[in-house]
């Protein structure tokens, strides 16, 4: 049976933190450890129940450094002595999986991988190309139906349509890298490690009692 199957009277006037408010408390600009720890007062004061440690946009202290868990350890006994929770993010920004870009940078196998159909055959700028279509439209312009073509260089008066598999660009978001081919068990086993292995070593001198009272690692693969 739950530990909270039953809610006594006085919690529903003065709720335990697992029941109060826990903001995304996002991180940017460089992290200061006396700003941090005032920041937590300052959510305790105001009745919330603990706050997500969750890297932003803007951040200057560089992401899964030692500066960066040396913060997060601050905010952890920031939360300790306050008696709220502090929970963990498990990504710099969102959608967990690329380690901020640390994985798919320099890794080009590990890179978020998609299928693309476009009437445009001649371009180069795919990773492998399933096959090519030739295809037949209404009048509406919806696809009416479809051949397999063995030979896209043969002179069809139909419309053509390659199916290839492309390679993401990039981004500014994914700090130069990309996001990873969730499909991919080597990438996602580069993520764990990078990520939640590295949790698991720089917070090991957290006891266990306070790591499972005080911690929870926020999974969001999307």
């Amino acid at each position: 049976m739950s530990n909270w199957s039953y809610i006594s009277e006085s919690d529903w006037q003065n709720p335990p933190p697992i029941f109060r408010p826990a903001p995304f408390w996002s991180w940017n600009g460089k992290l200061d450890h006396g700003r941090l720890c005032r920041q937590v007062e300052k959510m305790a004061a105001v009745g919330m129940g603990g706050f997500f440690m969750h890297s932003r946009y803007g951040l200057k202290t560089e992401y899964l450094s030692n500066e960066w868990f040396e913060c997060v350890k601050v905010c952890i006994e920031k939360a300790r002595q306050l008696g709220i929770k502090a929970y963990l993010y498990d990504e710099d920004r969102w959608p967990s999986g690329s380690a901020g870009g640390n994985i798919t940078r320099n890794n080009d196998k590990y890179k978020f991988r998609y299928l693309k159909m476009a009437r445009s055959i001649n371009n180069n700028d795919f990773v492998e190309r399933i096959g090519v279509f030739k295809i037949k439209l209404n009048s509406s312009g919806a696809l009416e139906s479809y051949t397999s073509i063995s030979d896209d260089t043969q002179n069809y008066y139909d419309l053509k349509m390659a199916c290839d598999i492309h390679t993401q660009k990039p981004t500014v978001w994914e700090n130069l890298g990309t996001y990873i081919d969730i499909l991919n068990k080597d990438a996602v086993a580069e993520f764990i490690r990078v990520t939640h292995e590295a949790y698991a070593d720089k917070l090991a001198r957290i006891s266990a009692e306070s790591y499972r009272q005080y911690l929870q690692m926020s999974l969001i693969m999307a």
